[in-house]
């Protein structure tokens, strides 16, 4: 009822928060369907080993496979028009040409290859920070909640705080108290204003391939 809007079942006040994903990847090659998969390891792409169908656009960095496969994550779909999840690569079985992922990739999904680079990357924690503002009532944050992987770490490396300096500007017009940011791998702070927590477990922030800003706003 109208006496309890804006406050939660304990009487305190309710947080809305504002969201914004921008991943930054592109997509290179073209579609392929998953022809035989268990899960989250996939053994054809098309009808031909999926492994021989990923090193063959990966060039020299199949070479350095698995590691590499974290700069190439693949683009997965159910069906055409539904939404984009991303799978980052764990390991590889040469023997069966079978690829495992980080999140599943059923039979019949459409997948298809994405790379990028540090300053793509960089735009889109930027982009994401913008639409986490535009989803607050008033403009103002109480916390803000930046979620990073593995993946984007491998691209950036040493220029990985770059997407919290990104967002810089959207987290000082909030007037937010308070800053996390989640990786697999703790980081310095930035000027002393970014507190970086190590909470998730390796596979669950390999799992996560955008960066994503969840804007925390008392109504």
């Amino acid at each position: 009822d109208g006496e309890h809007v804006g406050r939660s079942e304990q009487g305190l006040p309710r947080h809305v928060p504002g969201t914004g994903s921008v991943g930054g990847w592109d997509f290179f090659g073209p579609e392929r369907i998953v022809t035989r998969s268990t899960v989250a390891e996939v053994f054809e792409l098309d009808g031909e080993r999926a492994l021989d169908v990923y090193a063959r656009y990966l060039g020299d960095f199949a070479k350095e496979l698995p590691g590499s496969g974290l700069l190439f994550p693949l683009a997965v779909q159910a069906h055409k028009q539904g939404p984009i999840s991303v799978r980052t690569l764990l390991a590889i079985d040469e023997s069966a040409g079978s690829m495992r992922f980080a999140g599943d990739i059923p039979t019949g999904s459409i997948v298809r290859l994405m790379r990028t680079t540090t300053d793509k990357l960089i735009d889109g924690a930027a982009q994401a920070a913008e639409l986490a503002h535009e989803g607050l009532d008033n403009g103002s944050a109480a916390l803000t909640l930046c979620i990073s992987c593995i993946g984007r770490r491998a691209v950036m490396r040493s220029r990985v705080e770059e997407e919290i300096a990104a967002q810089r500007g959207d987290i000082e017009n909030l007037h937010c108290q308070k800053v996390i940011a989640l990786d697999k791998k703790p980081s310095r702070d930035i000027d002393g204003e970014v507190q970086v927590a190590q909470v998730l477990p390796d596979e669950s922030a390999l799992a996560l391939s955008t960066l994503n800003s969840v804007l925390g706003q008392q109504s």
